[in-house]
């Protein structure tokens, strides 16, 4: 790092080699975000996701919570590839695929994880004069 950089204090840890920009980030959690001062903190090493649904993140949480954990944790959990999220206000509305299978809105969303790549109908019925509605996927 230049004098100047140490001067300002950029770069403690060196000045980085290169840039690599994605959308998907890493998907960690920095330690400084994830810690409380004057409390037991516990690291483990998982990402976002995996701090609810591996095994290891679902026995520290049991353990902090005091419950025993008498047998071998397992899970069946994956992470997801794309979300379909379907929004409406004010209005009610019902999502169905291409099997059938309906899905009405809760507090005005629908949320499709990882949803087949295949078109999609739904009924709406608006609660007012003008109704808001949003079509997200990633």
């Amino acid at each position: 790092r230049s004098r100047l950089d140490a001067r300002l204090g950029n770069w403690a840890d060196g000045k980085l080699a290169g840039k690599e920009n994605v959308n998907e980030g890493d998907g960690t959690i920095l330690l400084s975000s994830s810690q409380l001062t004057d409390a037991e903190n516990q690291t483990i090493n998982q990402n976002h996701s995996g701090l609810i649904a591996s095994s290891e993140g679902i026995g520290r949480i049991l353990s902090f919570l005091g419950i025993g954990v008498t047998s071998a944790l397992t899970t069946s959990y994956s992470e997801p590839k794309s979300a379909l999220i379907i929004m409406g206000y004010p209005s009610s509305f019902w999502v169905m695929d291409q099997d059938g299978k309906i899905v009405k809105d809760k507090d005005g969303m629908v949320s499709l994880i990882n949803p087949p790549p295949h078109g999609y109908k739904f009924a709406l019925i608006p609660k007012g004069g003008k109704t808001l509605f949003i079509i997200a996927q990633f």
